[in-house]
């Protein structure tokens, strides 16, 4: 199938920093790939804030669109991804009217036991609902806020000069409160919050508006949908880990999947009437990192000078017996409290070989853990588990655990920026009649490394920042 349309742009939003991916259609290659902060954060404004000047995000975010469509005139259409969780209070006219709160603004946690007593249930820190509860009932929400919008979906708007606010169900669900089988908020709740208008929430790969230079914008999805749309091109036999700062697994399943219920994984709307199944460590790389700093001080107090503790780490062949390590070192979502432990030392045992292997093991099985019965999904031979995140990229010993665990081949996708591709392929299929045309374009658009089985030991300890692929 030859599909419409020439080159697609992806926009992602992020925390820190926004990336734009010009993607051509035909072949899925990147004709252009940037990434930049955006230097929009604030100071906080109480304890535990985390909140950002919108006008510097959408200012900065025009400009390079706007520039791209210039640099670019055969962009046909732009998709739009981002950080999920945080809101924008805005007035009827779509215009900002106080500080975006991102995913790590803490201000509700103080209002926990509150919101379940007069909700009947809460969301987790740094979810759109709980900030707004929290705004409400400190009396800090700004006057002449009329609506919220999350951040992505109130970019799109902007740029398409829209006051009505239209974003898709996987941000919708990130703020909370969202009825994922009936595509709607749960107004009873919201209600009982505040009295504001919510997003409009639009129909997957479809447009909201044109932008000034009459290029169509896509209903925006959250940078976890993106970025698995991205990374795995065959949903139906895969599973995506990425182990980076924190770790996480991701599968995609029918939406009647057993009520969308799970009793670790979190369910999350998916383009084309799916959902989406996350399960997130809070430790993952966070791990290595600890392991690394104790490597590298030891170095340092010996002859004062540095090395690579990566590299030393990854030079460790792999005993037979590593240690028992829980690395859930910083708890878990459901239990802060939990930490992390070593177990099973005895004389023979206590080398860093067998931490550094430990510390792998307990990293990779806690994301096993999580699947549940949903590892099934690996069973077909031609499975496979879709890989990404700078942990998976420096450790051999990650990928080897990994790959010897499931026993099915790791494929690490050859692009960057994968959430902002994951937007081009939203634009894709909305130039394109809709998500029906997705498994065709995940298919064309992502390429891996290679798609073979992991190597040898010997092989492995040479390969210190490649995937352990064949």
């Amino acid at each position: 199938m030859r599909f419409s349309g020439r080159l697609v742009l992806g926009l992602d939003l992020g925390t820190t920093s926004i990336s734009l991916v010009v993607v051509n259609l035909q072949d899925g290659s990147n004709h252009f790939v940037e990434s930049t902060p955006h230097n929009a954060a604030l100071p906080p404004d109480v304890r535990g804030a985390s909140i950002q000047n919108p006008a510097v995000l959408l200012q900065k975010a025009d400009k390079l669109v706007t520039d791209l469509c210039k640099q670019y005139p055969e962009i046909d259409a732009i998709g739009i991804t981002g950080q999920m969780h945080g809101i924008l209070p805005i007035d009827s006219d779509g215009l900002a009217v106080g500080p975006a709160y991102t995913w790590l603004d803490g201000r509700a946690a103080v209002f926990s036991d509150q919101m379940q007593n007069e909700l009947g249930a809460i969301v987790p820190v740094g979810y759109g609902a709980g900030t707004l509860y929290a705004l409400s009932r400190s009396g800090t929400l700004t006057p002449n806020a009329t609506a919220i919008a999350d951040i992505p979906a109130w970019i799109s708007a902007r740029l398409t000069r829209n006051a009505t606010v239209t974003t898709g169900r996987g941000l919708a669900h990130s703020i909370g409160f969202f009825l994922s089988t009936e595509g709607e908020f749960d107004s009873k709740r919201w209600n009982m919050i505040a009295d504001i208008t919510l997003p409009q929430v639009g129909k997957d790969a479809t447009f909201v508006g044109k932008t000034a230079s009459g290029v169509p914008v896509c209903v925006p999805e959250g940078d976890n949908q993106a970025s698995f749309l991205a990374s795995v091109a065959d949903p139906e036999r895969a599973i995506s880990f990425n182990i980076g700062t924190s770790g996480q697994v991701s599968l995609v399943q029918p939406a009647n999947t057993i009520n969308t219920r799970h009793p670790v994984l979190d369910a999350r709307p998916f383009p084309g009437g799916k959902m989406l199944f996350v399960g997130t460590s809070l430790s993952g790389g966070k791990s290595f990192d600890l392991l690394a700093e104790i490597v590298n001080e030891i170095a340092k107090r010996a002859d004062g000078g540095a090395i690579n503790p990566f590299a030393a780490l990854n030079s460790l062949e792999r005993p037979r017996h590593p240690l028992s390590v829980d690395t859930r070192f910083a708890g878990t979502r459901g239990n802060p409290a939990i930490r992390g432990s070593i177990m099973g030392i005895g004389l023979d045992n206590f080398t860093l070989s067998h931490l550094y292997w430990g510390f792998a093991t307990g990293v990779i099985d806690e994301l096993i853990e999580m699947l549940g019965s949903f590892v099934s999904v690996l069973e077909p031979t031609e499975s496979y588990i879709a890989i990404s995140g700078n942990a998976l990229e420096r450790s051999v010993a990650l990928r080897t655990i990994l790959a010897d665990r499931l026993g099915r081949p790791l494929r690490w996708p050859d692009q960057s920026e994968a959430a902002a591709r994951g937007a081009a392929i939203l634009a894709a299929a909305a130039l394109n009649g809709g998500t029906d045309c997705l498994p065709e374009l995940q298919s064309r658009m992502i390429n891996y490394r290679n798609n073979a089985r992991a190597p040898t030991l010997r092989r492995r300890l040479k390969e210190t920042r490649e995937t352990c692929l064949e």
